[in-house]
C-alpha cells in the first residue's frame, strides 16, 4: 500500500466544493493499494461519461448502497434515500455531483467500478507512464476544510501486462477528517477521471479454496454417496 499527499497547487484537479460556495484548498491523502490485481483486454477509449458506468455500485457509510443507472443522454447516477451521485458528461471535463439528502450524514463513500466495467484513472502512476488507452487522468479531492483520504484499490492491468499503477477499479473516500467529521445535507461537486474496460474485470490470480474447504466438499460428497447406497 502506497501513500501520496497531493500538493495544494494541484487543487483544481482535487477540489470538492459545495455548490454556490467558495472553493477551499484542502489536503487530500491519496492511498493506492496494489495488493489485488484485476485484468481486462483493453480500455475502450480516453473519454468516459455518466452513461458508460451502468452497474457500478456506490455505497455510503459501508451499508447504504445504490446501483448506477443511465439517466438520459450522456448522464448517469446512483440514487437512494441517503444520497445521489451523478455525472452528466465526460468525467475528464465534467464535475460529478454528490447530493447528501435530508437526515443523512456521510462519513465514507465507496465507488466499486467492477460491476460497471469502470476504472478510476489517476493523474500519475506508481510505475511511471499510463496504461495503454488511459492517457492523462484526474485525481479526487475534498470539500471544505480538513482532510479526505482517497484510497484506490483493485489495481487494473491489461491482459498479459503488469499493472502500470494509474488505473484502479475501486475508490473509497473517508470524510471523517473534514470539519464536522463528514458531509451533511447539501449538494457538492468533485472531479475524478474514469475509463471503461472493454471486457469484464477479473482477478489475475483468483483466490483458491482453502484446504479446509476442499475437505468439507469431500465430506459432503461422501455423505451423499452413503445416502445413495442406502437408497439402493
Amino acid at each position: 500500500m502506497k501513500f501520496h499527499k497531493l500538493k495544494v497547487g494541484a487543487v483544481l484537479a482535487a477540489t470538492l466544493t459545495m455548490l454556490g460556495g467558495a472553493a477551499h484548498a484542502v489536503t487530500v491523502n491519496l492511498v493506492t493499494d496494489d495488493s489485488n490485481v484485476l485484468t481486462t483486454d483493453s480500455l475502450t477509449g480516453f473519454a468516459t461519461d455518466g452513461a458508460d458506468m451502468v452497474g457500478m455500485v456506490v455505497t455510503a457509510n459501508g451499508s447504504s448502497s445504490a446501483t448506477w443507472a443511465a439517466t438520459g443522454g450522456s448522464s448517469g447516477a446512483a440514487n437512494n434515500s441517503d444520497f445521489r451521485v451523478g455525472l452528466g458528461g465526460d468525467s475528464f471535463n465534467t464535475s460529478w455531483s454528490l447530493r447528501v439528502k435530508q437526515g443523512a450524514f456521510l462519513t465514507s463513500l465507496m465507488l466499486d467500478g467492477v460491476p460497471g466495467n469502470t476504472v478510476f484513472d489517476l493523474s500519475t502512476s506508481t510505475a511511471g507512464g499510463s496504461t495503454s488507452g488511459s492517457a492523462a487522468g484526474l485525481d479526487f479531492a475534498a470539500p471544505g476544510s480538513g482532510t479526505v483520504t482517497a484510497t484506490y484499490s483493485n489495481i487494473v492491468a491489461l491482459t498479459g501486462d503488469s499493472p502500470v499503477g494509474d488505473i484502479f477499479a475501486k475508490l473509497t473516500l473517508d470524510f471523517t477528517g473534514l470539519a464536522g467529521g463528514g458531509l451533511g445535507r447539501g449538494l457538492y461537486s468533485f472531479t475524478q477521471d474514469t475509463d471503461n474496460a472493454s471486457t469484464k474485470l477479473v482477478p489475475v490470480n483468483p483466490v483458491p479454496l482453502p484446504a479446509a474447504g476442499w475437505m468439507l466438499l469431500a465430506g459432503l460428497g461422501g455423505i451423499a454417496a452413503m445416502k445413495r447406497r442406502k437408497k439402493a
